[in-house]
């Protein structure tokens, strides 16, 4: 008899939540000798781990070949729009050390500036400010997030959530200019 063998990936959301898993389901029909239908034998495998990897091999490609082929001038907008993208997340930041050692927040959000309060809307951060997450994962050179209790200077733009990702050459931050002209 003919193969009736169906197969397709889904994702599903969890129940309770708005996490999304992916399933590969396969169907496999059993008839009986004169062909009529016996049953379906269905399986489920969650594959969720293997499109999530799937997803991160995409923009570390997206951003590979940004940083290649993208004008230096536009670059750091072009990355933060992927990120923003793959995190589904309304601001963000994407810079680089300078020459003096500070953080140049090349590419900042344009929409958080109608929102933002503070006075000082600098987009160059002296390394003596570095603060709150953001300054320990640049001090620290590792990547750290946090969901909750997040801490702002007045007038900030309200996050109930934040990652903070420093880029590293040979252990050291990512220098504009020296690293990457």
């Amino acid at each position: 008899f003919p193969s009736h063998d169906r197969s397709g990936i889904v994702g599903v959301h969890r129940s309770g939540t708005n996490d999304l898993v992916w399933l590969q389901i396969n169907a496999f029909p059993e008839f009986l000798a004169d062909g009529t239908f016996k049953q379906a034998v269905v399986t489920f495998i969650d594959i969720t781990r293997t499109k999530q990897t799937e997803r991160e091999l995409q923009l570390k490609n997206r951003i590979s070949n940004c940083f290649i082929q993208s004008n230096k001038d536009y670059f750091y907008s072009e990355v933060l729009d992927m990120l923003k993208d793959f995190f589904r997340c309304e601001y963000g930041l994407f810079g680089y050390i300078d020459e003096d050692g500070d953080f140049v927040a090349k590419s900042m959000t344009k929409d958080i500036w109608k929102v933002c309060e503070m006075d000082d809307k600098i987009p160059v951060f002296s390394k003596d400010s570095w603060g709150g997450l953001w300054g320990k994962a640049l001090i620290g050179k590792k990547t750290l997030y946090q969901n909750e209790n997040l801490q702002f200077p007045g007038g900030h733009v309200v996050l109930s959530n934040a990652l903070a990702a420093p880029i590293l050459s040979s252990d050291n931050l990512l220098r504009a200019y020296r690293d990457w002209e």
